[in-house]
């Protein structure tokens, strides 16, 4: 059992930070360090995701959880991305070349007001997401600090 003194309590932050994008088009000849666009945006509460950038800015300090999930087409190289901050890989993506392949990650990260949080191809020119809503970008604040 875990003591009393042990727990911390957290409130739900006071503004709500929330979005879910997702790609509708496939994007085609995407080149190295390209960000990927998840142009249909079904949830932005704070309206922190920009979607004619592919970018998550933060309004608030605190505790942010993102997923990705990219559906990669079938073609001769595999597909290397990263989910960034600021410019700086946080975690990679990687789906195989010569089939259809879906990867993801998730990842909790304490952001500061301003941080910018994307999705780029990393290490290939030409590569192709699948729109179609087979790929997406999430992200929420679950406390603020």
């Amino acid at each position: 059992m875990i003591s009393d003194s042990f727990r911390q309590t957290r409130s739900v932050p006071e503004t709500l930070v929330a979005f879910t994008a997702v790609k509708v088009a496939t994007q085609s000849g995407i080149g190295i360090n390209q960000n990927i666009l998840f142009e249909k945006v079904l949830l932005n509460e704070g309206n922190g995701y920009h979607p004619n950038h592919g970018v998550f800015i933060a309004s608030r300090r605190g505790v942010y959880l993102f997923t990705v999930n990219i559906c990669h087409e079938s073609q001769n190289e595999p597909f290397h991305g990263a989910l960034v901050v600021n410019g700086n890989l946080i975690v990679q993506l990687h789906a195989i070349n010569n089939i259809w392949d879906q990867t993801s990650q998730t990842v909790l990260l304490t952001l500061a007001p301003g941080d910018e949080v994307f999705v780029r191809n990393e290490h290939y020119a030409n590569e192709n997401v699948h729109g179609y809503t087979s790929s997406s970008f999430s992200g929420f604040m679950i406390w603020e600090l």
